[in-house]
Parts: C-alpha cells; structure tokens; sequence
C-alpha cells in the first residue's frame, strides 16, 4: 500500500475554562473540517477521483462521470450500484440483455390485451345478421303454405267428428 498523507486547515484548539459563578451560555460545537489536500504516492488527484489499491492492482473511480478505470489488473470490478461484475462480458451485453428482458415483459403483457380485442372484435362479427340466402327464403315460403292447408283439412275431420259423435248420441237416446 502506498504513502497517504492528509492535510487539514487550522484546527481550533479549545483551552479549558475556569469554573465561573455564573454558568455561561454553550457554545455551538464547531464543525470539523474536512481535508483539503489527499496525496497517494505523492501525487494529488482530481477532486472526485478515488483510486483504490490493493494486491497489485489499481481501480480508479471518477465521480464526475461515473467511469471505471482497472489499470492493470483485470479481475473482477465494481459497477456503480456496487454489484459485481466479471471484466470478461464484453461491452453492450448489458443493454441488449436489459432489452430482451423488457421486450419478454411487454409480449406477455399485451398477449391477453391482443386476447380481449380479438373477443371483441368476434363478438361485434357475430352479432352481424345477414340475409338468408333466396331458396331457404323459397323453402321457408312453401312450408309455410303446406302448413296451412294441413290447419285446413284438420279443421275439416275435426268438424265431421263432432257430427258423427252427435249423430251417434242422438240415436242411443233414441233407442231407449
């Protein structure tokens, strides 16, 4: 691991106080300060830049623009949400990947909308009437004639059965 000095601008020292009468007011704590110069090996870094080092190997991290940077080592890095990723993908399976999982998630979401429109559309089809064609129009028409002459002719052996029965009644009574 290499050299790391830190520099801090002037610090208040607080010197004790002699026990008063009267207690004083407290004083708002100071803020520490924060440093104002990082040096690694001797050299001063850009401000947002942290440069790791460990086992031989140096990874650079730009805050500014997000980039990472493995100066010869390989291995393993680190992506910004801090989940771990081999060095060997090579670069764009990420978007293709994440463009396969959102084009899978769209099919199956339109898959039962696609369902519904093609109920609707089938329903709107069927209630459709349409025109018979013109021989079941003539069928239906001669039927319907055939039908009534048949109402005709029972009506006819209907009445001729009301008078043989009457006649018969008539002729028992007759009799006795």
């Amino acid at each position: 691991m290499g050299d790391v000095t830190m520099k801090t601008q002037g610090s208040a020292d607080v010197a004790p106080q002699a026990p008063a009468q009267v207690p004083a007011a407290p004083q708002a704590p100071t803020a520490p300060t924060a440093p104002t110069a990082v040096t690694i090996n001797g050299e001063t870094p850009a401000p947002g830049v942290i440069t790791i080092q460990r086992g031989g190997k140096t990874i650079t991290i730009d805050g500014a623009t997000g980039g990472i940077d493995r100066g010869g080592g390989g291995g393993d890095g680190f992506s910004g949400t801090g989940m771990p990723f081999p060095s060997d993908i090579p670069p764009g399976v990420q978007s293709i990947a994440t463009t396969a999982i959102v084009g899978f998630c769209l099919m199956i979401a339109a898959y039962p909308v696609f369902g519904f429109l093609k109920a609707l559309v089938n329903r709107s089809a069927n209630r459709q009437i349409t025109a018979p064609p013109r021989d079941t129009t003539d069928r239906l028409t001669r039927i319907e004639a055939a039908v009534d002459a048949m109402s005709v002719e029972v009506e006819r052996i209907s009445e001729g059965q009301r008078f043989v029965t009457k006649v018969l009644s008539e002729r028992s009574t007759a009799q006795t």
